[in-house]
């Protein structure tokens, strides 16, 4: 497997406004795009699904709507991986707290750390006193690595 020629971190700093969540898809396609160019789309997606819904449950319950505050998004390259740690000051969030909703009957809201841990292989939470810090992590697999019918996270013996 080539590794990637360019690799480390960058990272963005947006108002606390739905209208930038675009803006951060955009930025996390960029990154998967420059340093995994065969990463699949698939996986592009869903970690654009996931950094969507963290990005906007801290605007909505984190900060209470919409505001000046800021989301600070870091995008990592590591060995075998793509992570993207979401720093806020919101409300203080303890994501192993959240309780799922029930699947019936159907609700319009709730099921978003669902999908998160859906669409990416680590999710990680913690409180640094002052910060709610939300690390997102999604393995890395080539485009000739998937089957066509695949998406599923890799075995933990793999």
């Amino acid at each position: 497997m080539k590794e990637p020629e360019n690799s480390g971190s960058i990272s963005i700093r947006v108002p606390a406004r739905l209208k930038y969540l675009s803006l951060i898809c955009a930025f996390v396609e960029s990154f998967c795009k420059a340093l995994v160019s065969d990463m699949p789309d698939s996986d592009v997606r869903a970690l654009q699904l996931a950094l969507d819904e963290v990005c906007s449950n801290v605007i909505r319950h984190g900060y209470g709507g919409e505001c000046d505050s800021t989301l600070s998004i870091e995008a990592q390259y590591e060995e075998r991986s793509l992570c993207f740690v979401i720093t806020d000051q919101g409300k203080r969030f303890d994501i192993d707290k959240a309780e799922a909703p029930p699947i019936p009957p159907p609700r319009e809201s709730g099921y978003g750390i669902a999908i998160i841990r859906r669409a990416v292989d680590e999710v990680e939470h913690t409180w640094d006193g002052q910060n709610n810090i939300t690390r997102l992590t999604k393995y890395i697999r080539r485009t000739n690595d998937v089957a066509p019918t695949s998406g599923d996270k890799p075995d933990a013996g793999a």
